[in-house]
């Protein structure tokens, strides 16, 4: 990093000044990656821009974090952290970059990995590519592409690397605080970064009474997996995709398992107890030794709900539980709990019932992926017709907010949603919006049986985006009610029976 006075003009410092302030403000991870690379495209006049980051569980190979430019929505797609693909730290300029800690800039660009030029048809002329580390942590690199005006040269690098110092730390407290909310049983993708200095500020209140909704999950089986798989890495592995599926979604996960076990595992069955009411919450302990906990007798009653989740009986909820969601599931009234200690003669009876079925078409919320030329089709046939009978939809005219970062809303967007619904037309096969909105729910790995094209012309699916080749299609020529054909495309994919 030489030179750096002579390199820099006063506007190039302030500009970092500001960047600091900026960068230092985000919390969350995704929304900090996507203004990251918003700021380092500005500064250095470049479209295509990544954050690569080391894989923390295939050891010497790279992901992409974010990207912006054309193709960013395929890389990260292609290359992205839960994608089967990665970016080897031997054969690329990001890996040598990541290994050497010494920046590279070129103008006449040899030797790239050529994995990513052979896939997006278009050729890496000039690079920058930086690394991002803390201390003597290394956690990735920040990769500027082909500069459309001139070439790079020392000014881009020396203010490329001052920023990505600032980047770097502003990352890492990203993934310490995203950690913490983890280790403190907050499980929950939050994306808006008040609520989350909310929960920080939660974290240090005096214990307080709050009424909240409890659950308790268990793996039935568990012990007895242990055994027939034996290898301590296998069961960690399945152990956090089985935590995973409790906070994001319910899924076919025994039946994934099942597949790559040579033993029978119909043995695996999970049990759920769910109770609201009033809880003692807050961080008890002392500065140094903390935990946030909740205690009371709603807790315990979860916990029991839990224990007694058996035979078919998989989750059992109690009143207060069933009255907040009863216009959307299927219970059975079960006899009444006592909740009583050990050596208590008296308890007290509690009202429990088993959840059957999930009425999906009330929880549904639809993401509407559509070209601007398609509109008053979108409103009249789909948005307004879905309404009526009770599904919610979601599509960027109307929910992406003013100034906001396009990526990181579409993706908010698409967590929000039970399916996705692609308009198929003319107008849409030339929308780079639309394949990229597309690209995003592919990387989505909850989203890929839930996407629906939807044809209004003769345009085939695959002119939209190449991932929609293979997918049963609703031809709305020949559809008498669009809304109702939807809701039954996507309820086929969906988990319609708890049971």
């Amino acid at each position: 990093m030489s030179n750096t006075s002579s390199a820099l003009s006063r506007d190039d410092m302030l500009a970092l000044i500001e960047s600091g302030q900026e960068l230092s403000a985000q919390i969350t991870l995704d929304t900090l990656l996507q203004n990251i690379l918003k700021k380092a495209s500005h500064l250095t006049d470049s479209p295509d821009t990544s954050i690569i980051l080391r894989h923390e569980e295939r050891k010497g190979w790279l992901y992409v974090a974010a990207a912006t430019g054309d193709k960013a929505a395929w890389f990260e797609t292609t290359f992205g952290k839960y994608s089967a693909k990665a970016i080897p730290i031997k054969k690329s300029k990001a890996g040598k970059v990541l290994t050497s800690g010494k920046s590279i800039v070129e103008n006449k660009v040899k030797g790239h990995f050529k994995g990513v030029d052979e896939e997006t048809n278009k050729v890496t002329e000039s690079m920058v590519c930086v690394p991002l580390g803390v201390g003597k942590s290394a956690l990735g690199v920040m990769q500027i592409l082909n500069k459309p005006n001139g070439n790079y040269d020392d000014h881009d690098r020396v203010l490329l690397e001052l920023f990505a110092s600032q980047a770097a730390v502003a990352i890492k407290n990203a993934q310490l605080f995203k950690s913490v909310l983890a280790h403190s049983g907050f499980y929950t993708r939050f994306t808006d970064t008040h609520r989350l200095v909310e929960i920080m500020r939660d974290l240090r209140r005096p214990a307080h009474l709050e009424t909240l909704t409890i659950l308790f999950a268990d793996m039935r089986g568990f012990t007895q997996l242990c055994h027939s798989i034996g290898s301590p890495v296998t069961i960690q592995k399945q152990l956090n995709q089985f935590i995973s599926m409790l906070t994001e979604e319910v899924g076919e996960m025994k039946a994934k398992w099942n597949d790559k076990s040579s033993e029978q595992l119909d043995f695996l069955d999970i049990g759920i107890g769910i109770v609201t009411g009033e809880v003692t919450i807050g961080g008890i302990g002392t500065e140094t030794v903390r935990d946030f906990t909740a205690i009371g007798s709603a807790v315990n009653l979860a916990a029991a709900f839990e224990n007694g989740a058996r035979d078919k009986k998989r989750i059992i909820v109690n009143h207060l539980t069933y009255s907040a969601v009863k216009d959307g599931v299927e219970a059975e009234r079960l006899e009444d709990f006592v909740l009583k200690k050990a050596k208590q003669t008296v308890g007290i009876e509690h009202k429990r019932y088993s959840l059957k079925k999930l009425d999906t078409l009330h929880s549904q919320k639809i993401f509407i992926s559509h070209s601007h030329g398609d509109r008053q089709f979108v409103e009249k046939k789909i948005v307004q017709p879905l309404k009526h009978i009770g599904v919610k939809t979601w599509y960027a005219l109307t929910n992406v907010r003013h100034g906001s970062v396009w990526t990181a809303e579409i993706r908010k967007g698409l967590e929000e949603c039970t399916g996705m619904v692609v308009v198929v037309s003319k107008n849409s096969s030339g929308s780079k919006w639309v394949r990229t909105e597309v690209d995003l729910a592919f990387s989505m790995g909850r989203m890929l049986d839930k996407i629906v094209p939807l044809l209004l012309d003769d345009t085939a699916p695959e002119t939209v985006n190449s991932y929609l080749l293979a997918r049963q299609g609703i031809d709305v020529r020949a559809t008498p009610n669009v809304a109702d054909e939807i809701v039954r495309s996507i309820e086929l994919n969906l988990a319609h029976s708890i049971t």
